[in-house]
């Protein structure tokens, strides 16, 4: 199980998650377009973080 699986599967996930926080504390679809770029920002940075700690880890 490599970065090539690992990676897709995870961002992927974490989209999931921070797309339903920010659309559900939005709870508007006059904020919708706010709720999306916090919840890409969000996941970028998460997975960016995610995959800095899997590479000290090892």
């Amino acid at each position: 199980m490599g970065l090539d699986w690992f990676l897709p599967y995870a961002i992927t996930l974490i989209f999931i998650h921070h797309a339903a926080l920010f659309f559900i504390e939005a709870s508007n679809l006059n904020l919708f377009w706010h709720a999306a770029i916090k919840a890409v920002c969000s996941t970028l940075f998460t997975g960016t973080l995610l995959l800095i700690l899997q590479y000290f880890r090892k």
